[in-house]
């Protein structure tokens, strides 16, 4: 089982790339439905890193990458799922 600092590292690691899509993303910060998919894809993430054992390996800077890769999918998805299904406010406006 991974020690509880490498675990803490992996959950921080997990806040900060949601902090960072969520700053990206101001333009959507009205929009319930942005934060209730943002609320679904972080439990997702933090119930996967409780509860899915990880080999004893030294997590540390391996999980930079890893981390950075995450934020380009999450952030990807929440573009995906603007336009492929509007909001009504930003169908009128086109």
């Amino acid at each position: 089982m991974v020690s509880y600092i490498e675990k803490a590292f992996a959950f921080a690691l997990c806040f900060s790339v949601f902090m960072a899509v969520a700053q990206t993303k101001r333009d959507s910060w009205k929009n319930g439905r942005f934060w209730a998919l943002l609320l679904c894809v972080a439990a997702l993430h933090f119930i996967a890193i409780a509860l899915i054992p990880v080999p004893e390996i030294k997590f540390g800077l391996m999980g930079l990458p890893l981390a950075l890769v995450d934020g380009f999918a999450i952030y990807g998805l929440l573009n995906w799922i603007e336009r492929r299904f509007p909001t009504k406010k930003a169908h009128k406006a086109e």
